[in-house]
Parts: C-alpha cells; structure tokens; sequence
C-alpha cells in the first residue's frame, strides 16, 4: 500500500530528523530553506508551495513512502496533501512529534511565536 505519512509538530520537534531516519522521498520546508541558504519566516508561503508540490509530485509518480515533515498546528494546514493522497490512491496517516528530547529550535523561532502555536495546535483523535 502506498503511504503518505504526515509528521506535525512545533518548531524544533525533530520532524525533519525522523523523516531521514523512515527514507522515503521527504517533503520539508527545511530542505526548501536550505536550498535558498537559510529560514527567512517571509518566504514560508513559498516553502509551503514547494512542500506541497514535490509531494504531489512524488504521489503522481507512485512512490511508495511519501513523508511530509511540517508544522502544521491547524488540519487545514494539511488538507491539500490529503486531498492529493485520496486522488492518487494513498493511505495517509498524521503523526504528532513531540520534543521529549529537550532540544531548542534550530530555527530561532520566539517564545512569544511557539506558546501561539502551541495553543491552537489541533488533534482530532477519532
């Protein structure tokens, strides 16, 4: 079956760090930063597009292990990659990562930003 795996959480999490260790073709917004030579919070919406279309793009191409590694606080965050697995066949899944391992953000993101995050983060369990 072909998987498309969602891994959500804060800044920081490890999210990018798990989805090297599954392999498959990953999808991060981190890799789209270190192509353009570092996090600038004002192209997010640009690293979102790239994000999305290099994983629907792997999905067209049938690749069986697609990893989607983003924040994604919000289910609307997502849809898009839903809607892309449902039209081309995959079984997705939405993880959450927690930091339990006590690292700080490589992205220099503030207190003030995260604790925002933290609060409308979503989790439907059902």
């Amino acid at each position: 079956m072909k998987t498309l795996l969602i891994l959500r959480g804060l800044p920081g999490a490890g999210k990018s760090t798990l989805a090297g260790a599954l392999g498959g073709v990953i999808c991060t917004a981190d890799d789209y930063f270190e192509s353009m030579g570092g996090f600038d919070p004002r192209m997010l919406g640009e690293a979102h597009s790239w994000c999305r279309n290099k994983a629907s793009e792997a999905m067209r191409n049938g690749e069986p292990l697609v990893i989607v590694a983003i924040t994604s606080t919000e289910e609307r965050e997502f849809d898009s990659y839903l809607r892309y697995a449902n039209e081309y066949g995959y079984m997705a899944h939405s993880v959450i990562v927690e930091n339990r391992h006590g690292s700080r953000s490589v992205h220099c993101v503030p207190a003030s930003k995260m604790a925002k995050m933290r609060d409308r983060f979503q989790v439907e369990l059902g």
